[in-house]
């Protein structure tokens, strides 16, 4: 019987496949290192992406949070400038209901009567002088009825000066006047007829 020896042959198939699964595993390791970094690129430039969104953001946000303190900032300036309105539409009343007194006051007094003082302290007006007579006083006080401006008169004093005796009465008056918010009828401290 022939004897064959097996044995180079299936070293030599051993090589064949050790080389095989080698250049195998190195093709496929080259193919893990290549889809490693591939992954890593892709991972890295999807960071990248993130961090500038991020930046824009932030940049947006500084943006709104500047927006919002000058907003802020305009939205007190806006009060402050509405609070000064409101005092010069105040003043402005004021000082055309001073002039509309000032006005009335000088068509009211009759010729007998004779002003010494006249004060306004917030809403009350307060007149002092003397009349001849009673009735000249009467006549002033009916004028002062008629006007819009005066709510409430009080006659405070009457009789006698006593520091300078004068002829007739001395008188002390005083008038309430309306609230800066009161209505007012139309045109009351604009024109006179």
């Amino acid at each position: 019987m022939l004897r064959v020896n097996l044995l180079p042959w299936r070293h030599l198939q051993h090589r064949r496949w050790r080389r095989q699964r080698l250049l195998l595993g190195c093709v496929f390791w080259a193919m893990g290192l290549v889809l490693a970094a591939g992954l890593a690129q892709i991972l890295n430039s999807a960071g990248a992406r993130q961090q500038h969104h991020n930046a824009l953001l932030r940049q947006q946000l500084e943006g709104l949070t500047v927006g919002q303190s000058s907003l802020s900032c305009l939205r007190q300036e806006q009060r402050q400038q509405q609070r000064r309105l409101q005092w010069l539409e105040e003043r402005t009343v004021a000082s055309r209901l001073n002039l509309q007194i000032l006005d009335d006051l000088r068509d009211a007094v009759p010729g007998g009567l004779v002003l010494q003082h006249l004060e306004r302290r917030a809403q009350w007006l307060t007149l002092a002088g003397h009349a001849v007579s009673s009735t000249e006083l009467q006549a002033f006080l009916g004028r002062l009825q008629q006007f819009d401006w005066s709510h409430e008169l009080l006659l405070e004093a009457m009789g006698q000066q006593e520091p300078v005796p004068q002829p007739g009465q001395y008188f002390r008056l005083r008038i309430q006047l309306p609230e800066p918010g009161e209505e007012t009828s139309p045109g009351q401290f604009f024109s006179r007829s």
